[in-house]
């Protein structure tokens, strides 16, 4: 294999230029994390937006370097399911032929300006559609389910 000069000093030149991008973006990166030591590398990738690599090479790159944050999970229960009574499913040797069988709802809660909002859906289980929809600001039965 024979490599001309000219094509050997364009493939230094590539890589000179790469390990200074590289080099440049790990100061960018240790400067956000002398400033936000918990913001994740994947948070700092949107913030440095950098045209020479992709979020996973952005990725290794952090961790090659030690600047990856411990993954933190969040403990915060939305749900206290201690006084909620469990009923039989009755459904599970049910065969659906066609719509209006089954409906099963669902709430799931947002936040919006600092306040909690609730929107609950009704559907149809064989078809999928929704059939109903209600937003609230109060978990009861008659502000979520009953207007769905």
């Amino acid at each position: 294999m024979n490599i001309s000069k000219q094509a050997m000093h364009s493939l230094i030149e590539r890589k000179m230029q790469h390990n200074e991008e590289r080099s440049y973006i790990l100061k960018i990166v240790a400067l956000i994390r002398a400033d936000h030591p918990t913001l994740s590398c994947r948070f700092m990738y949107y913030k440095i937006k950098p045209a020479s690599m992709g979020n996973d090479a952005f990725e290794q790159l952090c961790d090659q370097y030690g600047y990856k944050t411990a993954l933190k999970r969040n403990r915060h229960r939305t749900t206290d399911s201690s006084s909620v009574v469990s009923f039989n499913n009755l459904t599970i040797s049910l065969i659906l032929t066609s719509i209006n069988q089954i409906y099963s709802s669902d709430i799931t809660c947002y936040e919006i300006n600092e306040r909690f909002y609730y929107v609950t859906f009704i559907m149809d289980y064989f078809s999928r559609y929704i059939l109903g929809h209600a937003v609230s600001d109060r978990l009861t039965t008659e502000k979520t389910t009953l207007p769905a």
